[in-house]
């Protein structure tokens, strides 16, 4: 089976790709603002991983979102929770700004057992033509 691929198909969808990184950077920009104004509060990323997730994807996510804001933002590590919150219907990410001393407000919906666990293949390297 071939499948097509237009260029304007494909320029759409790296649009999507690009659209939604990029309000996903304008959040986090806007979250180590409101975290700078105030020196004792402490920033939660809790990501919730979906009714169908990766191994550790919650945890990847939060800990990757946690990175662009202590290298590119310039926060802090120590005011920094990365937190893998369990499981929800779809994907989600939370941030909140709280006092030092609160937990992370963990509200996942769904159970461990609800939730289809996806075991990624390792790729295979692509074969060079000749």
């Amino acid at each position: 089976m071939k499948v097509k691929f237009t260029l304007s198909s494909l320029t759409q969808n790296f649009s999507k790709i690009l659209i939604a990184r990029l309000l996903g950077l304008a959040r986090l920009d806007n979250f180590a603002i409101q975290l700078t104004n105030d020196d004792n509060a402490i920033g939660h990323i809790i990501v919730y991983a979906g009714r169908k997730a990766t191994v550790a994807e919650a945890q990847t996510r939060a800990n990757r979102a946690r990175d662009y804001l202590i290298s590119v933002r310039k926060v802090a590590p120590e005011r920094l929770k990365a937190v893998d919150g369990g499981y929800r219907e779809d994907l989600t990410i939370q941030l909140y700004i709280t006092p030092p001393d609160a937990e992370s407000p963990l509200m996942p919906t769904l159970e461990p057992s609800q939730v289809e666990i996806i075991y990624e293949k390792k790729r295979q390297p692509r074969k060079k033509n000749r």
